[in-house]
């Protein structure tokens, strides 16, 4: 059976097979720009056709000049990787779809932030 930790495991190693310094919750190691940390919400509500649905936030942090840019092109392989994403077994299947990316301003100069919104939605089977 997968479940929503299995899940962002896969998410986790697609970030790293594409080079995006990726933790979850807290960044734990030395800090070094660009760096992306993740979180998930989920949704308890089960609709009609069986599916419960969540939101992975993923907020990447660079400094200095041409971190704006930095960070943009991270957004670019981050939503490349999760366009239209499926991982499944018998038993759930999740749809891992990104939905977009929003600059956040952080009150410090040179220090650049965005978030990055990736939609989660599981079927179960009967």
């Amino acid at each position: 059976m997968i479940t929503i930790i299995d899940v962002l495991t896969y998410i986790a190693k697609k970030l790293s097979s594409a080079n995006i310094p990726y933790a979850y919750g807290v960044w734990q190691d030395a800090v070094s720009y660009p760096y992306f940390v993740g979180d998930y919400a989920e949704t308890e509500y089960r609709y009609e056709d069986n599916f419960s649905s969540g939101t992975f936030t993923l907020n990447g942090w660079a400094r200095g000049s041409g971190g704006e840019i930095t960070l943009l092109a991270a957004n670019a392989v981050i939503k490349k990787l999760f366009e239209n994403d499926i991982y499944n077994n018998n038993e759930h299947t999740f749809f891992i779809h990104y939905i977009g990316c929003q600059n956040i301003p952080t009150g410090e100069e040179e220090l650049y932030r965005i978030s990055i919104t990736i939609y989660i939605k599981e079927w179960k089977g009967d």
